[in-house]
């Protein structure tokens, strides 16, 4: 019986072995009857013959520029190298191969320079190699789709990176030597056009993004966390598909500019020197099957009238979300799937619980009765949390559970995210809307009078470790009674207010009358200046109007006595610590 059938198929087979007994006994048999089946068998110094190698991978440190001497440029389809330590640059000095696909030496530390290249190479790992130069051949590989520069020690970007058009993503990280100046960026930007995901983390060095970021259209993912940035260009919200944007630990950030309506994740934490950000009611547009998560967490100089954007922009979130799942539950009413479902997480820093919060307590447990006849859409919850040893040591999670007047759960318990919080600076609001709570507690009520308990777990979800308690907490409703003044705040043209309005109009029975047609047709009009720019007047003085730098002028000369108005249907009152928002 043959140990191998014919086969019209040509094989090709490559043995690694050790020890001499191995090949006399084994390796001869293995080869005889492989022989007798067609199967041509490659066995040690027969490798250059290889013709079709798709890989290597080794972990080993003996001979290793001899073996990549005997390599075939022409079949070569994957190498790996990882950790050998006696890699040298002039074992990859300037080799170009036809076939290879994907490289990776990641942590060749005694690696100094890479001269690499092919004309199918679509992955390059780098990350932690001993890099001090990027060759300009790497502008060779017009077919790369991902480069990890991660932890080099080069101090340039080669001209050439900007050849890569194909790219997808480039990650760049904790390179501490490296320069990245503008123009510098701007020529890169303009050749990696098809960028999705862009990391630039941990450059201390980069210091100011330019213009034609907008020109990167396909980003998705932008992070600068750690980064010497003080702002970030106008033109960043153009980037209409960016979701992810995150700046955690800029120390340097001063402002945001206007984001992309198509954020869903912006972290800023830890931005010591943020001062002002604009309005995030544009982050309200877009939310069909979105979580938006926010977080400002230990800015503490954000001044007044962010703070009171970052409440106006939290809230509008949670509106939007909740009469889009209403979409969510038409659709899905044999079961709509959680997948589809709109959420909303916010974190700043604050000393009460949003005005919006229609009940707010000082105490972690309290009574919230439900108007009848009304139609509920959703709930929003906040609480306000203190620093303290007990949460920097054992993290901190905020959770809210439901009971009915007997003591039954009703629903189950939820929470603001699902990472503890630690190290808090000062005290700070959490603000959240959970599509899945709501559900579980409209499916359980029986009564018109829910108790909402919040408490503070520590990472592992125990009650009792921390013993700390919110300082207030806060319940807003959300009813279908409120789709007008959802449909005036939306940053939309007139003909998508107008379409939406109909639409949840019919899904909830509700008409939209001519009256509200005329106002939403003016606010097309208006003029963006007079309904988007903010006036300042002092008290104590009749000179006319202030701009906001002459604002920041009179605070840092001690002047307080600043008031803010807006052709917006609100007076923002401005102090050196908080402001109230006033309606007439």
């Amino acid at each position: 019986m043959e140990l191998f059938p014919s086969s019209p198929k040509k094989y090709d087979v490559f043995v690694s072995y050790k020890g001499g007994d191995t090949q006399i006994n084994f390796i001869n048999n293995l080869n005889s009857a492989l022989t007798q089946a067609g199967i041509k068998i490659y066995i040690d110094s027969a490798l250059t013959e290889a013709a079709n190698i798709s890989g290597w991978y080794t972990r080993s440190n003996k001979n290793q520029s001899q073996v990549i001497e005997k390599m075939v440029g022409d079949v070569l389809e994957m190498l790996e190298l990882r950790f050998p330590k006696e890699l040298k640059s002039k074992d990859l000095s300037e080799k170009h191969f036809r076939s290879l696909k994907k490289v990776s030496v990641e942590g060749c530390t005694s690696l100094k320079e890479f001269a690499l290249s092919s004309d199918k190479m679509e992955s390059l790992e780098l990350k932690n190699a001993g890099i001090e130069q990027l060759h300009s051949s790497i502008g060779l590989s017009s077919n790369l789709r991902y480069l990890n520069l991660e932890g080099l020690r080069f101090q340039n970007v080669p001209n050439e990176l900007s050849s890569l058009t194909s790219l997808a993503e480039l990650r760049i990280s904790d390179c501490k030597e490296l320069v990245l100046e503008k123009q510098k960026l701007q020529a890169l930007f303009d050749g990696l056009r098809s960028l999705r995901l862009l990391h630039l983390k941990d450059c201390s060095n980069l210091l100011e993004l330019p213009e034609n970021i907008s020109v990167l259209s396909k980003l998705c993912e932008l992070r600068l966390d750690g980064s010497g940035v003080e702002t970030l260009p106008e033109s960043i919200k153009h980037l209409s598909l960016l979701e992810i944007l995150s700046l955690e630990n800029c120390l340097n950030l001063r402002q945001l500019p206007e984001l992309p309506t198509t954020i869903k994740e912006l972290t800023a934490a830890n931005c010591k020197s943020l001062v002002t950000v604009p309005t995030l009611k544009t982050l309200a547009t877009m939310m069909t099957g979105r979580e938006k998560f926010v977080s400002f967490e230990n800015c503490t100089k954000l001044d007044g009238s962010s703070l009171c954007r970052i409440a106006e922009g939290a809230e509008l979130s949670s509106m939007n979300a909740a009469f889009q799942n209403v979409f969510v539950r038409s659709k899905g009413a044999s079961g709509a799937s959680c997948h589809n479902y709109n959420f909303v997480k916010v974190c700043s820093p604050g000393s009460r619980v949003p005005e919006q919060f229609t009940y707010r307590s000082r105490e972690s447990s309290f009574k919230v009765k439900i108007p009848s006849h009304s139609n509920i859409l959703g709930m929003v919850l906040s609480v306000l949390i203190s620093p303290s040893e007990g949460i920097k040591n054992h993290g901190a999670r905020i959770f809210c559970q439901c009971y009915d007047a007997d003591g039954r759960k009703v629903g189950y318990a939820t929470r603001w995210f699902h990472e503890a919080t630690k190290d808090l600076k000062g005290d700070h609001v959490f603000v959240w809307y959970d599509a899945l709570h709501f559900d579980s507690i409209v499916k359980s009520l029986e009564e018109q009078e829910i108790i909402f308990e919040f408490f503070v777990a520590n990472e592992l979800g125990e009650r009792d470790v921390l013993n700390v308690l919110p300082k207030e907490c806060g319940v807003r409703l959300i009813f279908d009674s409120e789709l007008h003044n959802l449909l005036r705040n939306l940053e939309l043209d007139f003909e998508s207010k107008w379409e939406l309005g109909l639409r949840l109009g019919s899904e909830l029975g509700l008409e939209m009358g001519s009256e509200l047609r005329l106002e939403l047709e003016s606010q097309q009009h208006r003029p963006i200046s007079m309904a988007t720019e903010r006036f300042y007047f002092n008290e104590d003085e009749s000179d006319g109007l202030y701009n906001e730098e002459h604002v920041h002028q009179s605070e840092r000369k001690g002047i307080h006595n600043i008031k803010m108005f807006s052709v917006e249907d609100m007076i923002v009152s401005m102090t050196s610590s908080n402001a109230t928002r006033i309606k007439y």
